[in-house]
């Protein structure tokens, strides 16, 4: 994985800028304290970037439910799925995910 320092925290390179939509989530204050500490430490640089890690691996985790069970040939959804599969495979193999 290539990584790169920033302001003395290590993070993952980019390939490339993807646009990120704004969404609203409520969490638990334990759950928001542990994110800080975590940013605290390093580990992320900021608490959106912590949370968009956790939702790669909980998309990786899960990513066999995103397929359909047997898929229509030729339906859009499914080369869609497909597509989306072959994304998360190729980001798990240069270790983004």
């Amino acid at each position: 994985m290539n990584l790169r320092i920033e302001y003395g925290r290590v993070r993952p390179k980019q390939r490339r800028r993807t646009k990120l939509q704004l969404i609203t989530v409520h969490l638990p204050e334990t759950i928001i304290k542990a994110l800080d500490e975590l940013v605290r430490r390093g580990l992320f640089p900021t608490r959106s970037e912590a949370i968009r890690a956790a939702t790669r691996e909980l998309l990786k985790k899960y990513s066999a439910l995103l397929m359909p069970e047997d898929p229509p040939a030729g339906n859009s959804i499914s080369k869609l799925f497909a597509k989306y599969a072959e994304r998360l495979r190729v980001a798990a193999r240069r270790g983004l995910i």
